[in-house]
């Protein structure tokens, strides 16, 4: 089984233990999934591609892009079983910001371009954050959690074996 994978599937267990205001509406609560990373490039997202990925069996893409690539692709998504989790994009430039305030009406902007499509299941926050910018990713949580309670935020973090370098931390 694929690392990020793995560590993906255990955030999504403690999702539901640190945010009880959103397990009883978890889109992952009592299910098994099979996840793919990334979705297919630019110029072969088609709704048969997308077709193929759920024949396939695959149930979640967890994918980054732009806004016309993830809108096109949670569009096509919704017309099958595949469920989308776009990774970083306006998330990860807002986190890195560290001069700025994050706002409620920010994250309220960001959110609405995609709690209400079908096929998306989750934000991915941000992929393998160093320890010194957890604050910041607990305060965007907190503030995801109060402006779409349906969808919650996930972060993957780095691998046991990430270097004091990478996590930004002794250990």
């Amino acid at each position: 089984m694929n690392l990020k994978l793995l560590i993906i599937f255990s955030m999504l267990c403690i999702t539901g233990k640190i945010y009880p205001t959103v397990i009883n509406q978890n889109p992952f609560a009592n299910k098994f999934f099979t996840g793919a990373f990334n979705g297919p490039p630019k110029n072969e997202l088609t709704q048969k591609r997308v077709n193929e990925i759920a024949d396939a069996g695959i149930d979640i893409i967890i994918t980054g892009g732009d806004k016309k690539y993830l809108s096109t692709f949670l569009n096509y998504a919704e017309k099958t079983d595949v469920k989308v989790i776009p990774i970083g994009g306006p998330w990860r430039a807002m986190i890195n910001d560290t001069n700025s305030q994050i706002s409620l009406e920010t994250v309220k902007k960001i959110t609405a371009n995609y709690s209400k499509k079908t096929a998306f299941m989750a934000y991915g926050v941000y992929d393998e954050p160093a320890a010194d910018l957890y604050p910041r990713l607990a305060e965007c949580s907190k503030m995801i959690i109060k402006a779409d309670p349906k969808h919650p935020p996930l972060i993957n973090l780095l691998p046991s074996y990430g270097s004091p370098i990478q996590l930004g931390a002794p250990n």
